[in-house]
């Protein structure tokens, strides 16, 4: 079992800060930066209040997939999609830092955000 520590490394909401240093050195507008975040944010919270993972090397694409489903429940679609392309770029940026696999979370299809 992993440490307390090292799960905490692990935690999303702690590699939020370091994707958003990652965002600004691409040069990214500040308000594509605080829409990236927000969404970012929005998925922590929504899996600490389902239960589920919320360490980036657990989280799986069924999560974000019931993740979507509430954003679809809840918003419009347009809402939804838009999330939904945010994370995929969070997801992205974890797997190039190592903090997740591709078999993971960045395996949910462009087509389920919009339905």
């Amino acid at each position: 079992m992993a440490s307390t520590d090292s799960r905490l490394i692990d935690d999303l909401k702690t590699l939020l800060p370091s994707w958003q240093r990652h965002l600004r050195a691409a040069n990214l507008s500040p308000r594509t930066i605080t829409a990236y975040l927000s969404t970012g944010e929005t998925l922590v919270r929504f899996l600490r209040a389902a239960g589920m993972p919320t360490a980036a090397s657990g989280i799986r694409r069924e999560h974000l997939e019931t993740f979507i489903e509430d954003q679809l429940a809840r918003f419009q679609p347009s809402t939804a999609a838009t999330r939904y392309r945010d994370l995929r770029q969070l997801f992205r940026w974890l797997l190039d830092e190592g903090e997740t696999s591709s078999t993971g979370a960045g395996r949910v299809r462009e087509d389920d955000a919009s339905r």
